[in-house]
């Protein structure tokens, strides 16, 4: 090996070590799975999203940085997604799909952490037509204290608070994602897109969503997409963001770190923008297998108070390179 070989080598695993990220990297076509220090490439296929969550290490995808097109102008959207402005992006890293059951268990493991849910002693959960506060539900036991996690491994995780999500994210590395990074994700750049895919159609092959086994008045009774709540994290590859972030649309919704101020696109940066300094809600976005048509869209905004938890959100973290 000459001079130039070895001064590469070196240069690449001073990267690899200096990352601290435990995370598998999908650049074209190839899985970067980065240890703390060792590196390994393998040839991936989409089939295999599924049993890929299995594994401990969660799969990012890279958004590069740019402008994109946030919010909207239509008239059917609500006041709060108005405007619609561009906002310019530092690139960063996203999961590709929620943090599953096996993630957050390996995280409270190693760990000892406490759930929002468990502290107060309830979880929302869904009743077959409405909610319930459930005594002893939370994100190990999700129908309460006789159920457990069997066969849910890959399920992303449920009953989590903002807090939950903020504590796993700094854990792993991160953080949760801000409105923007949420949205760039979903929908690429040119904000033509109403939902992650083309088109204005959802489709029982693209999204777990309200429809003909949701018991709400705004169920989609025209499609079905085979589970009557949540669906195993990364289900629907038909429905993938211009990225190949996976369930930007339904399964669950996503906590993202910003306060939530109903006029802030009004004012907010062009660049980078975090949200509003302070606020009595924190946002999640993406909507869930309760939510209608409206909410599926990727400028759809939907708040709640940070210790909010119930059985149809989660959350997602992002890296920065």
């Amino acid at each position: 090996m000459n001079y130039h070989h070895r001064k590469i080598v070196h240069i690449t695993i001073t990267l690899l070590i200096l990352t601290q990220l435990t995370a598998c990297v999908f650049t074209d076509g190839l899985r970067y799975v980065f240890h703390r220090g060792r590196a390994s490439v393998n040839k991936v296929v989409n089939s295999d999203i599924v049993q890929r969550m299995k594994r401990e290490d969660p799969v990012l995808i890279f958004i590069p940085e740019g402008e994109f097109l946030m919010g909207t102008d239509e008239p059917i959207d609500k006041d709060h997604e108005k405007p619609e402005h561009t906002v310019f992006l530092d690139s960063f890293f996203i999961y590709q799909t929620h943090v599953t059951n096996f993630q957050f268990e390996d995280f409270v493991k190693k760990t000892g952490y406490v759930t929002t849910a468990e502290e107060i002693g309830w979880s929302l959960v869904f009743n077959g037509e409405s909610f319930d506060e459930i005594e002893g539900a939370y994100w190990a036991a999700p129908l309460g204290p006789d159920s457990d996690l069997s066969g849910r491994g890959n399920y992303p995780v449920l009953h989590v608070s903002w807090f939950d999500g903020a504590a796993f994210c700094e854990w792993a590395g991160g953080r949760l994602p801000t409105e923007a990074e949420w949205e760039k994700a979903a929908r690429g750049e040119n904000g033509s897109r109403m939902f992650p895919w083309e088109g204005d159609q959802i489709t029982g092959d693209r999204a777990n969503v309200c429809d003909v086994n949701c018991p709400a008045t705004w169920a989609i009774t025209e499609i079905d997409d085979g589970y009557t709540t949540s669906s195993q994290a990364g289900n629907y590859p038909n429905g993938a963001s211009p990225y190949g972030v996976l369930d930007m649309a339904g399964n669950v919704t996503d906590w993202v770190y910003d306060w939530y101020d109903e006029n802030y696109y009004s004012v907010s940066p062009t660049t980078n923008p975090n949200g509003p300094e302070s606020g009595e809600m924190r946002v999640h976005r993406g909507a869930s297998w309760y939510s209608g048509y409206t909410n599926q869209r990727s400028t759809a905004r939907n708040m709640n108070l940070p210790t909010h938890k119930h059985d149809h959100g989660g959350f997602r973290c992002v890296f920065e390179p």
